[in-house]
Order: C-alpha cells, then sequence, then structure tokens
C-alpha cells in the first residue's frame, strides 16, 4: 500500500505542475496577443501620423532603385508605411529587450548579495563584474530608446491633436496644429487635453506591463516544466515511494538519501535555471576581460559561483544538502 501511495502521489505532483504550466503559458499567450493588437495600433497610428506630416505620397515601387523588390510585396505601400512599420517593431523589440537586461541585472545584484552574506568574496567579485557590464549596455540601450520613444509620444499626440482639432486635409495640418505646450495652455479646461498627454505613455507602459507579464510567464513555466519532469522521474525512484507516508523530518532522520524525494521541486528550479540562456551569457561575459589569464579564470569562476548558488536554491534547509563550495563546481 505504501508504494502505491507513492507512485499515486507523485502522479498527482505531475499532473498539478502540468496544469500549471498549462495556465502560465496561457497568460504568455494572452501577452504576446496583447502586445500584437497594440503593435497594430501604434502602426496605424503612426503611419497616420506620417501621412499627416506629408510624407511622399508615391508608393515605394517607383523608386529607381528598391521599387521592383518592393512591388513584389507591398505594391501600394508608401514611405510612411515602412516608416511606421520600423518604428513599432524596433521599438517593441527594444522594450523588450532593455527588460530582460534589466531582469537579469537585478538577478545578479540579489546573488552578489548572497555571496557577500555567505563570505564568498571571489564568486562576489565576479558577480561584480556582470553587474557593472549589465549595467553599462542597460543604460546605453536606454539611451538610444529614449528618443525614438519620444518620438513616438509625439506622433500620438500630433495624431490626436489633429482629430481633436477637425482638420482633414494633410495638407495644410502642420501648419494649424500647435506645438503641445501652446495647446495645453490654451485648452487646460479641456478633458481631451488630459486624454491627448496622457496617450503616449499610455502605450510605453501597456508594453513594459507585456514585458513583465511574458517574463514572469515565461519563468513560472520553466519551473513547472522541471518539476513535472523530476515528478516523473520520481515515479522510477523507489525511495519516493518508501517515503509516501513519512512526514519531511521523518525522511530526513530514516533515510539520508530521501533528501532528494523531500526536495524535488527545488532540484527541478535549479534544473530549469541551468537551461536558461541567460547563465550561459553570463559565462561568455567574462570573455571581456583585460588578459587572456583572467578570462579564463573569471570564467571558471563564474561558472563555480553560478552552479554553486544554483544547487542552494534547490536545497530548502541548510541541515538537509550542505555541500561545500569546492565540491559543486562545474567543467
Amino acid at each position: 500500500m505504501t508504494i502505491i501511495r507513492g507512485i499515486i502521489r507523485q502522479l498527482s505532483q505531475v499532473a498539478k505542475h502540468l496544469i500549471m504550466m498549462g495556465g502560465w503559458l496561457l497568460m504568455i499567450i494572452l501577452c504576446l496577443a496583447s502586445t500584437m493588437f497594440l503593435l497594430v495600433c501604434n502602426y496605424l497610428g503612426t503611419k497616420q501620423a506620417f501621412e499627416f506630416l506629408n510624407f511622399e505620397p508615391r508608393p515605394v515601387k517607383t523608386d529607381e532603385l528598391f521599387g521592383t523588390m518592393f512591388e513584389s510585396f507591398t505594391p501600394d505601400a508608401t514611405l510612411a508605411h515602412y516608416s511606421a512599420l520600423a518604428l513599432t517593431l524596433t521599438l517593441a523589440i527594444a522594450f523588450f529587450f532593455a527588460f530582460r537586461l534589466g531582469v537579469g541585472l537585478f538577478d545578479l545584484i540579489r546573488d552578489r548579495g548572497v555571496f557577500v552574506r555567505r563570505g564568498d568574496v571571489e564568486s562576489a567579485q565576479a558577480a561584480s563584474t556582470l553587474i557593472r557590464t549589465r549595467a553599462l549596455w542597460l543604460a546605453a540601450l536606454a539611451a538610444l530608446i529614449s528618443i525614438p520613444a519620444a518620438w513616438d509620444v509625439l506622433l500620438f499626440r500630433y495624431r490626436l491633436l489633429i482629430g481633436v482639432s477637425g482638420i482633414e486635409e494633410a495638407e495644410v495640418a502642420p501648419k494649424l496644429v500647435q506645438a503641445w505646450s501652446l495647446y495645453a495652455s490654451d485648452h487646460a479646461a479641456l478633458y481631451a487635453t488630459s486624454l491627448v498627454g496622457l496617450g503616449g505613455f499610455a502605450y510605453v507602459s501597456l508594453t513594459l506591463l507585456s514585458c513583465i507579464g511574458v517574463e514572469a510567464g515565461l519563468r513560472r513555466t520553466e519551473e513547472c516544466a522541471a518539476r513535472a519532469v523530476a515528478a516523473v522521474e520520481g515515479l522510477f525512484d523507489p525511495r519516493t515511494w518508501a517515503t509516501a507516508d513519512a512526514t519531511p523530518g521523518e525522511r530526513r532522520n530514516d533515510d539520508p538519501t530521501s533528501g532528494r524525494a523531500d526536495t524535488t521541486e527545488s532540484i527541478a528550479d535549479a534544473r530549469a535555471e541551468d537551461e536558461t540562456s541567460d547563465e550561459a551569457a553570463s559565462h561568455e561575459e567574462f570573455a571581456a576581460a583585460d588578459t587572456r589569464d583572467d578570462r579564463d579564470e573569471q570564467a571558471e569562476t563564474g561558472r563555480r559561483w553560478s552552479w554553486n548558488l544554483r544547487r542552494q536554491r534547490a536545497t530548502p534547509a541548510p541541515e538537509q544538502t550542505e555541500r561545500p563550495r569546492h565540491q559543486s563546481s562545474r567543467s
């Protein structure tokens, strides 16, 4: 009966994690769909703003150099279409990339704090090197994103000002639309002024919210998948069957090898993190050291401290699987 209960327990764990993984996958799909809708809406509005700025109205197929290539795919597209598409796509990709860098930087800062508390000076220095590198990349990317993002906000306001002003002809729109500061001061009492002022920033905020949803969904899906795999592996481990009715404390006291059954989900977390491209990128960044010897030494250090951290995260309590730091180094 103990064996049967153990198998049932593992099957329930598999089913639970698969259901959770399906829920997080659904959230990722919804976030990506929301991002696509935002992208399409921003593209259509930006295209209209470019048209009211009197961009070249002739189709791109009339161009002597690239006209033949564009005529095969979009024969009626103009410069406004391609400009709007380039702007919206670049901003969406840049937002996701910058958010991913920011999340990785936060993880490194948290890991460095763990190393400092443990007195692991070598790993803390390696983490500091990665933090500085990530911070420089994030600062450079934020500076580059700020210009097209500000342009997108201004185009959004320009398009809405044309609508609230009742302008229908593109030829006269650039001469009639006031600067935003003048329009806001002259029409401060109008409710539409507040909507126009916040509209562009709302798009940026919604895009960042989609980034948060996708990032959280990817992490949780990865964790649930790893835990489900670990639970399936537990079906073929008799130690998990024999300890199905025991409490966690009894399993630790009676069976020194039952830590795996008690910490299956935590070990799965470490296995999932081991497969992430963020850790692989962290190891590759050590290759930017000043000398070859320093690069090799830092790369070895980075592999050691990142693996140590994954193993420590996989341990629910220090007394269960306390491993020396040098024992978990990776080649």
